[in-house]
C-alpha cells in the first residue's frame, strides 16, 4: 500500500517543483510528477524539497526524471538501484569515543 499522507507544507513545495518542471517540459503530467514525488518522499527515500526545488538544471532534471522512470507505482519505492541526489539524509549521531 503507498503512502499518500503529505502535508500542505511539503504539497506547497512539491508544486512549486512541478511547476518549475512544466516550464522546462510541457509534455510532463503534473498530476503524475506531483503523486510520483509525494511517493517517493513517504515510501522509503525522503527528499530534501528545497534543496530539489533550488538545484541546477541538471541536479534539478536527474532526479525529476530518475525519479518518474523509476517509480514503482504499486508500492511507492525507487527501484533500479536509483538513488535521486536530493535525499534527505538525517544528520549522523554523535559518537563518544571511551578512552
Amino acid at each position: 500500500m503507498v503512502n499518500w499522507n503529505i502535508g500542505k507544507k511539503d504539497l506547497d513545495i512539491i508544486d512549486a517543483i512541478v511547476e518549475r518542471a512544466m516550464n522546462g517540459d510541457k509534455k510532463l503530467d503534473a498530476l503524475n510528477l506531483t503523486m510520483d514525488l509525494s511517493a517517493t518522499h513517504k515510501n522509503g527515500n525522503p527528499l530534501d524539497f528545497k534543496k530539489l526545488l533550488f538545484a541546477d538544471e541538471f541536479t534539478f532534471n536527474h532526479d525529476v526524471y530518475g525519479i518518474m522512470h523509476h517509480m514503482n507505482r504499486e508500492n511507492g519505492k525507487l527501484g533500479h538501484g536509483f538513488m535521486p541526489r536530493c535525499t534527505y539524509h538525517k544528520p549522523a549521531k554523535k559518537v563518544t569515543v571511551k578512552k
